[in-house]
């Protein structure tokens, strides 16, 4: 019992030593200046989603960020309150803090199919991709 304390212990340390300190500048100078994260601070937690209040969830957000600081937040969340079916849903939140309303962009197919439920945890990743000969980042 008590190695497996120990061993419990030990992980629990790892893990904490593993984590970010979440301070950037800290962070910066940890790594040679090299940190090339963004980081972003939402103003009011329980306004971001848009479904406070309701009987709705949201969840697993995924952020793009351009150049002139609008962010493009993609998340997880259920369009009938107390119905769990999972969409994928798209805010626009402005350089000024304003934001558009959540819009399901993504939701499950029709039943029978292999996403005819759940179509959830969006993740934004980067890369080249080219699109009727144009090519996009």
């Amino acid at each position: 019992m008590n190695l497996l304390r120990a061993y419990l212990f030990l992980s629990f340390l790892i893990t904490l030593s593993s984590c970010k300190s979440g301070d950037k500048e800290n962070d910066e100078k940890n790594n040679g200046g090299t940190n090339t994260e963004s980081y972003y601070v939402f103003t009011d937690i329980k306004d971001v989603f848009g479904f406070y209040g309701q009987n709705r969830y949201s969840y697993c957000p995924s952020l793009i960020k351009e150049g002139d600081g609008t962010v493009h937040m993609f998340f997880c969340g259920n369009p009938n309150q107390g119905v769990m079916v999972d969409n994928i849903y798209h805010i626009r939140i402005n350089p000024d803090g304003t934001q558009t309303e959540a819009k399901s962009v993504l939701q499950p197919g029709k039943p029978g199919s292999w996403d005819d439920h759940h179509t959830c945890d969006p993740s934004v990743i980067a890369g080249e991709f080219n699109m009727g000969g144009q090519s996009y980042n």
